[in-house]
């Protein structure tokens, strides 16, 4: 045998995403080296196209499209009759997939939950019913309060924790104390030869004939993480500017259709450039839809710089396969994982936005970007960049660093938490509130009490919220509708009220807003002034406690 067997849980199923290619990438590499490894995939949710991936042939793929999706039994009530039967078959089809997998390498078999946390409890679910069979390893991917908490929760069944870059294992480690937990970055393909890359000369209102620079993004096309709008107000910007460029978006996902509606109206207001000239931003925009991992490599080869417009990450993958393709990175100032792989102005450069800005400042600093990198060498800024992925970040060094995990976790004794579950703690996280403290309810009423009647909007329609839904209702009839920074949510509604965006909540009457949310109130709270630009007052509940 080669080595523990690694089972690895996508909830979302082969989606274009990071943590798909990942755990493709993964796989594909530890089965080459004889050692047995498979996928449990699970139905992708509405909007989010499939990784078209090669798979290393001894890739096993257990299909689990046929079961519920966790975020559908996300939205059941716990004592819904129909959740137990839903766990049920999850943790039936986690078990089958490690007997198989079993029977190839031995056991036992090193289970990978990702992402959501009724992934991980299907997992610490089928460890503790075979306790022999399967030991886990807890992998956090991006730098969210949410993945810390899911991680704590399940801490005393995990055999192994692992961040995938500095800044996550360093945060896992505080949240965690005493709790060892393994770096391993992420790893992609790294040719043997640097890039050869044509001077840029004159893209800046150049000479006649000069070529614009070609920018590329490839990704989902995704709000809340990923701000995609800011690569319209990216184009407009450097159309402004006098800048030529050709901007290519590859992939697809649930903002396409709105990034296609951006584009298409700026087409109808040209920007007005040095000497009187116009340029028509959208004619610079190409949206080309999702595509295969070789399209995307040949498109890294092929273009100049990649652009990435993230509100957070852990370490981004398709950064590294920029880095290793030469097409240098330009990122914004995420708090995990790029520091870590670029040096400003070397091998990259870094964008100053924050993870409040709203997509049109974050178009205007990723702009400002473009133009450093476009006064830079740029052969020379390839050359490192491939460098940086070639010394640091080759799918061969996270192989090995992956395997050491695997082996160490697949080598221990059961965790305690498989073998007796502390006490009468739930062992699913969605039982226990899934980020809801236990005087939230208390601390909602007072804060309405304060409100003396006066109609607000609550910020939020997650979890917190429904939780809370009851208090929100008793609130003396002034609570008038809700705000989502999740634009797929906008438009709906919640307990027969509207859900609009932030930059609308005045339009529902509210003179006040209320920010549910204790995972991510610090974030809400920072970019108040979305509110407060309207002329709202901001309440939150946990500013005594920290936040998230």
């Amino acid at each position: 045998m080669a080595g523990s067997p690694l089972l690895i849980a996508l909830p979302s199923g082969l989606i274009v995403s990071g943590v798909a290619a990942w755990a493709a990438r993964l796989c594909s590499a530890l089965a080459a080296s004889g050692r047995a490894a498979g996928l449990i995939l699970h139905a992708p949710p509405d909007g989010h196209a499939r990784l078209e991936f090669a798979l290393h042939p001894g890739v096993r793929v257990f299909d689990a499209s046929g079961l519920a999706r966790f975020e559908d039994v996300s939205a059941m009530a716990a004592d819904d009759p129909r959740v137990g039967a839903v766990r049920e078959a999850w943790i039936g089809a986690y078990l089958e997939a490690a007997r198989s997998l079993a029977g190839d390498g031995g056991g036992p078999v090193v289970l990978s939950p990702n992402l959501h946390a009724d992934c991980y409890g299907v997992a610490v679910e089928a460890a503790r019913r075979e306790a022999g069979l399967v030991r886990l390893i807890g992998w956090q991917h991006n730098d969210i309060e949410y993945d810390r908490c899911v991680l704590a929760h399940y801490e005393a069944a995990l055999s192994g924790l692992v961040g995938v870059s500095d800044r996550i294992v360093a945060a896992l480690g505080a949240k965690m104390a005493g709790r060892r937990v393994d770096s391993v970055p992420y790893g992609v393909e790294v040719g043997d030869a640097p890039p050869v890359r044509e001077a840029l000369a004159g893209a800046v209102s150049g000479p006649v004939g000069a070529r614009p620079v070609r920018l590329l993004y490839a990704g989902r096309l995704e709000h809340h993480q990923k701000r995609v709008l800011a690569l319209g107000y990216l184009s407009r910007c450097l159309a402004q500017r006098g800048i030529g460029h050709e901007l290519t978006v590859l992939g697809d996902g649930p903002a396409r259709a709105e990034l296609a509606a951006l584009v298409e109206g700026m087409g109808e207001r040209p920007g007005a450039v040095a000497g009187g000239a116009a340029t028509v931003a959208a004619r610079s925009i190409r949206l080309v839809g999702a595509a295969t991992p070789g399209r995307v490599r040949a498109a890294l080869r092929e273009h100049d710089a990649f652009v990435l417009a993230s509100r957070f990450e852990g370490l981004s993958v398709a950064m590294l396969e920029a880095l290793s393709a030469g097409c240098v990175p330009i990122v914004t100032r995420v708090a995990s994982g790029a520091l870590q792989a670029i040096e400003d102005g070397a091998n990259g450069f870094i964008a100053e936005a924050s993870a409040e800005d709203g997509e049109e400042v974050v178009g205007a600093a990723l702009a400002d970007a473009v133009e450093r990198f476009l006064a830079g060498d740029h052969g020379a800024l390839a050359r490192r960049a491939w460098s940086t992925a070639r010394e640091r970040f080759s799918i061969e060094a996270h192989a090995r660093a992956a395997a050491r995990v695997i082996d160490e976790a697949g080598s221990r004794a059961p965790a305690a938490g498989c073998v007796d579950w502390a006490g009468d703690r739930p062992v699913w996280f969605t039982d226990v509130g899934a980020g809801v403290p236990a005087d939230a309810a208390r601390r909602m009423g007072e804060v309405i009490g304060r409100l003396d009647g006066r109609a607000f909007v609550v910020h939020g329609t997650g979890a917190h919220t429904r939780a809370l839904l009851g208090v929100l209702s008793d609130g003396a009839g002034g609570l008038v509708g809700f705000t989502d920074d999740d634009r797929q949510r906008r438009g709906g509604a919640l307990g027969g009220l509207p859900i609009v965006g932030p930059e609308d909540a005045a339009t529902l009457g509210a003179t006040d807003v209320v920010i549910s949310t204790w995972m991510h109130e610090n974030g809400v709270w920072a970019r108040r002034g979305v509110y407060e630009s309207q002329g709202l007052r901001v309440h939150r509940l946990y500013g005594d406690r920290g936040g998230g």
